[in-house]
């Protein structure tokens, strides 16, 4: 195990791998991107300014404020994360499959995506919590989680894992390579941050980016848009770096089998 926290992570095999992979089935990832990711952030963004479960009375006190809090930011994280989950489901098991030579049709994409969306969005669920609780106590604890738990859906996805088994593979798999996993997620927030902010200025001149990012054609339109399209990079990169240390994790096992046998 220690030497597989030492394997080196190349990011550019990485990205070279992920573009290899996105030129061969992102005319299946990118339509899929749009149906899921676009209608569910663009979904999520609507009921934020509209609250489905407004009770006035029993909201006066402050235990049916917080109900009413909690029970709409479930609907709320629900609709953005179910069609979501859905795709990283599809897209990490199609990006698998041709990092491993197949070719899987659309058909193939969406029945596998079905079939495995409920555990990736029980992965999702465990990994919010758990970043939210490590928040709480501070911040970089919920960031430590994050990162040691970024790898779970592919782990789930590509070994048929459990949902506490992907996460503590992730954990396995990510040792070792958490600042590299943090400057990439810095580096990604920051391109997708900057693009909002370009596209911000030409369709709502003159306003903060807070405000810009409420406009309706930004919540609705520029940003679902903009994240349905980085989507599929998103889910081709991540599980790149997952096959590619579990295949190191793997190999370093074997070598330490072969030197006590």
């Amino acid at each position: 195990m220690a030497e597989t926290a030492r394997t080196p992570l190349v990011m550019g095999e990485v990205f070279r791998d992920a573009g290899q992979v996105l030129a061969r089935c992102g005319l299946i990832l990118l339509p899929l991107s749009a149906a899921l990711v676009f209608t569910g952030t663009a979904g999520a963004a609507w009921l934020r300014q509209h609250a489905l479960v407004v009770t006035p009375g029993f909201a006066d006190s402050a235990a049916g404020l917080a109900f009413v809090s909690l029970t709409n930011g479930v609907i709320n994280w629900l609709a953005m994360a179910a069609p979501q989950s859905l795709f990283i489901a599809a897209a990490s098991w199609t990006v698998a499959q041709v990092l491993e030579g197949g070719s899987p049709t659309a058909g193939q994409t969406l029945s596998q995506g079905l079939r495995l969306f409920l555990p990736v969005l029980a992965v999702q669920a465990l990994y919010l919590l758990g970043a939210m609780a490590g928040a709480l106590l501070l911040v970089v604890p919920g960031i430590i989680l994050a990162l040691m738990w970024i790898l779970a859906p592919s782990a789930l996805i590509v070994e048929r894992l459990g949902a506490v088994r992907a996460l503590k593979r992730s954990r396995a798999l990510t040792k070792g390579h958490r600042w590299a996993l943090l400057g990439l997620t810095v580096f990604y927030t920051l391109v997708v941050v900057a693009l909002e902010w370009v596209i911000f200025q030409i369709t709502t001149p003159g306003m903060s980016f807070v405000r810009a990012a409420n406009a309706p054609i930004n919540a609705y339109g520029v940003a679902p848009l903009l994240t349905a399209l980085a989507a599929p990079l998103s889910v081709a990169i991540m599980t790149t770096i997952y096959m590619h240390l579990s295949k190191a994790h793997r190999g370093s096992a074997d070598l330490t089998a072969e030197v006590f046998a």
